[in-house]
């Protein structure tokens, strides 16, 4: 029974680090449509999990707005706590719905952001600014990263 137990708390301990990290995201989105007075968007930060089992955590809730005139500026907050024993830090993804097209038809754009926010460093701070205009799909994205 003893060894029953050491084995499961050995487990335990391999597939989780407790970590509390804190993230910060400077988000800049810019509508190249000159002619859009306004765009709306659906902002959201998850980080990746590889284990099969699981699905992606959130960093941040969801946030909603519209840009005016074109450009929007946007702050967002979230932390996670802990990751993959073996992970040497967060994949981030950046996961965004937004109206930024010629006829205002709804995109999704998943970036996969770099590099990579290490455990334990302190607050990462990312700093994101990318032109959506007709952006859709999924694509690597190098932000700016900084430790505070």
């Amino acid at each position: 029974m003893r060894g029953l137990i050491n084995l499961l708390f050995l487990a335990i301990t391999f597939y989780s680090v407790s970590a509390d990290d804190k993230f910060i995201f400077n988000v800049t989105l810019n509508c190249g449509y000159h002619q859009r007075t306004s765009y709306t968007y659906n902002l959201q930060f998850l980080e990746y999990d590889y284990w099969p089992l699981n699905t992606n955590d959130k960093i941040t809730p969801q946030k909603i707005g519209e840009a005016r005139p074109g450009v929007a500026r946007i702050m967002m907050q979230g932390s996670q706590n802990g990751d993959e024993n073996w992970s040497s830090g967060y994949d981030v993804i950046m996961h965004l719905y937004h109206d930024c097209t010629e006829y205002e038809t709804e995109m999704e754009l998943t970036l996969n952001v770099k590099p990579q926010c290490e455990i334990g460093k302190g607050i990462c701070r990312y700093v994101i600014s990318k032109d959506i205009k007709d952006a859709s799909g999924e694509m690597d994205y190098i932000a700016k990263l900084s430790y505070e």
